[in-house]
């Protein structure tokens, strides 16, 4: 990520202070986006059901709207990209492909480990210096 688009998001802020409010937004949003996974775990959960529909179609647009709803805007730091699911994995990366920006979302089966209070703690979760899971077990995003 370059300073310009730091200073552009950040306009008011010397570029240092620029550097580390984008990464804490950066932060929050991986934070928002594990959350958004949890909540999908929840079967009895009418919206956890929504999301778990869009994730399982794998169609980009709609899940790159649907990381929106929840205020997540990684174009915001990343420009252009695509979203792909990595159906084995607990921990979403950004990566590049033939200058391309690629965020891969992390959605491995729920584990039997994983109990409906331990997302619904996450999902619940506006601390803003807790950015990860009390469990192993619900996946992470890009940080």
């Amino acid at each position: 990520m370059s300073n310009e688009i730091n200073r552009e998001i950040l306009s008011d802020a010397s570029p240092e202070d620029s550097d580390c409010r984008v990464y804490g937004d950066f932060k929050n949003q991986s934070k928002k986006i594990s959350q958004i996974i949890a909540k999908s775990w929840l079967a009895n959960d009418p919206e956890g059901m929504e999301i778990k529909r869009v994730i399982i179609r794998r169609n980009s647009d709609e899940m790159k709207q649907l990381l929106k709803k929840y205020g997540v805007d990684l174009e915001r730091f990343f420009g252009p990209m695509k979203v792909v699911v990595d159906w084995n994995s607990y921990k979403g990366i950004i990566t590049e492909d033939v200058g391309e920006a690629i965020y891969i979302l992390p959605y491995p089966p729920r584990p039997a480990e994983v109990q409906d209070e331990h997302l619904e703690e996450w999902i619940n979760n506006n601390d803003p210096n807790t950015l990860y899971p009390t469990t192993p077990y619900i996946p992470l995003s890009a940080c």
